[in-house]
């Protein structure tokens, strides 16, 4: 059967045009960046596009009215256009038999939980654009965060301390998505419904949404939770410059304010693929750390620098965010945390001989603790974490680290740049290293002032993080910015080389902690195996 329009059809609403306006502003933005959103919006209302025209037909009304407004798209391209003004997130799609996969929705508020399933991301975005619009209302707050994970979309709205104004690490849920089927492709569409989500806060001057680029930049949504835009100061290309600021958009907006305070004022512009402000300019890259496909913890990084449309639409949003901020863009003082370094391994690389060398101290064997076990295992050179921790509970090691085993080369990557470097020691909680016994005194002098120096910076970052250092003005991140190629330039005036990783680090806690918590905490440990160029390890 044919589906039959009447002749006076009744108009669309609001939010499906604002929802027809996004898709088709997303899809036509990518091929035409001068195409603006208010743009999209007369160009749906002009159509009144349903689920119910014929696609082909639709796809020619949709490039007619695209040339009145000085926008020329293929025609392949304007069949994939007006698929999605029918709610369709490709042709492939709207062609399928069954949506690829559902999505359920938690909008949390307080006491208030609602719940929504959907087939596509396109078609929950207006739901997820009120649930976030309604937290604004509700709480205040001018920036809401979105957070990647495997399994997940979360948006969060963080507390801000009365007093300072600044981000303290505690967020508030303000809506989480989950797949209801294993597809790999859920996060299709993503962008679209997210678009809806920030039009929906930013345009109107209510807040901003924290993240949004990460996304757009990433390669894919699965890469967007380890993707993080940079902000380098630079007269030339953009590696000869110093790093301001990485992380979100709003981290390194931040920074930028934080790094000028005491400098000349002026109206940041864009000029090609750079940012100016008085004399100073600024370059962006996006750096996307990925799990290495060797054995260990040394990712690889990849920077590319930002195109001039990109540039262009990120200081479209500094622009608002210096609007709904208007004492400034917020006080971030908490890093970026990446998954790749601070999601909790299931395992960690042990040493059973000094396993067993600590057990016998206290008159103990492995199998004397691993006896009452539900499921006990041999020891070996990899244990679940849990019974690491177990173990050194029961030993009451002072430096637990002792049973861990430190990556050998070959698991590590060697760095020739300080890019690898920038991107991993923010992610650190403490440097390890191992250096070659070759070496004389005054270079191993050197090096222990070189690593010192490097661990004491981190130190430094996370006690002022944390609130365990009170600072009057909060310090800029480019005081940290030089901090690898300062290792590096030390390593190599000795004469020597690095390979770089990562392990984990097991901490004792503070004498005066609680006395029901577990005594020892985890994080991650930058390791060093520095040695001289063409050795063997």
């Amino acid at each position: 059967m044919t589906a039959v329009r009447p002749d006076h059809e009744v108009p669309l609403s609001p939010v499906i045009l604002e929802a027809q306006a996004a898709a088709l502003w997303t899809f036509v933005h990518l091929r035409t960046p001068r195409f603006t959103s208010d743009t999209a919006l007369k160009v749906v209302e002009t159509l009144g596009a349903s689920a119910d025209d014929d696609t082909k037909s639709l796809a020619k009304r949709l490039r007619k009215e695209l040339v009145r407004h000085g926008v020329a798209i293929k025609h392949v391209n304007a069949i994939e256009a007006a698929v999605r003004l029918q709610g369709h997130e490709s042709w492939h799609a709207h062609n399928a038999d069954s949506p690829p996969f559902q999505l359920k929705a938690y909008g949390i508020l307080e006491t208030d939980e609602k719940h929504a399933t959907f087939d596509s991301w396109k078609s929950g975005g207006v739901t997820l654009a009120d649930w976030a619009e309604h937290a604004v209302r509700h709480t205040g707050v001018k920036v809401l965060e979105l957070h990647f994970g495997e399994n997940f979309v979360m948006l969060a709205a963080p507390w801000v301390h009365a007093d300072k104004g600044r981000k303290i690490g505690q967020e508030l849920p303000v809506f989480v998505v989950n797949p209801l089927t294993d597809s790999r492709d859920w996060h299709e569409g993503l962008e679209v419904a997210l678009e809806m989500v920030r039009r929906r806060i930013e345009e109107p001057g209510l807040a901003l949404l924290e993240g949004f680029s990460n996304l757009q930049l990433a390669p894919s949504p699965h890469d967007a939770a380890n993707t993080e835009l940079v902000l380098m100061q630079s007269a030339g290309e953009p590696d000869e410059g110093f790093e301001i600021a990485r992380g979100t958009e709003v981290d390194c907006w931040t920074q930028l304010d934080l790094a000028r305070a005491d400098r000349q004022a002026g109206e940041v512009t864009a000029d090609g693929v750079a940012w100016h402000c008085a004399t100073d300019r600024f370059v962006w890259q996006v750096c996307v750390a990925q799990a290495s496909s060797i054995d260990g913890a040394a990712p690889t990084t990849t920077y590319t620098q930002l195109t001039e449309p990109q540039v262009s639409r990120l200081l479209h949003r500094y622009r608002l965010a210096r609007r709904v901020l208007k004492d400034g863009v917020h006080n971030s003082v908490m890093t970026k945390m990446l998954p790749l370094f601070s999601a909790m391994a299931s395992v960690y690389r042990v040493r059973p001989d000094r396993i067993q060398a600590e057990l016998a101290k206290v008159g103990s064997t492995w199998e004397d603790f691993i006896r009452d076990h539900e499921d006990p295992l041999e020891l070996s050179g990899v244990l679940p974490i849990g019974l690491v921790l177990e173990l050194v509970k029961k030993l009451k090691l002072e430096d637990p680290n002792v049973v861990l085993a430190r990556p050998p080369r070959e698991h590590l990557v060697h760095v020739a740049d300080d890019r690898m470097l920038r991107s991993m020691i923010p992610q650190m909680d403490h440097v390890r290293y191992r250096f070659t016994s070759a070496a004389n005194a005054a270079v191993k002098a050197a090096v222990s002032d070189a690593v010192e120096e490097l661990a004491t910076s981190i130190r430094v970052r996370k006690m002022l993080e944390l609130g365990a250092l009170e600072s009057s003005q909060p310090l800029p991140n480019l005081v940290y910015g030089g901090d690898a190629q300062e290792l590096l330039g030390a390593l190599e005036q000795q004469g020597l080389t690095v390979w770089v990783g990562s392990m984990p680090l097991i901490a004792l806690m503070p004498a005066d902690a609680p006395k029901d918590i577990f005594p020892y905490a985890v994080g991650t440990s930058l390791f060093l195996d520095i040695d001289f160029p063409g050795s063997e390890q």
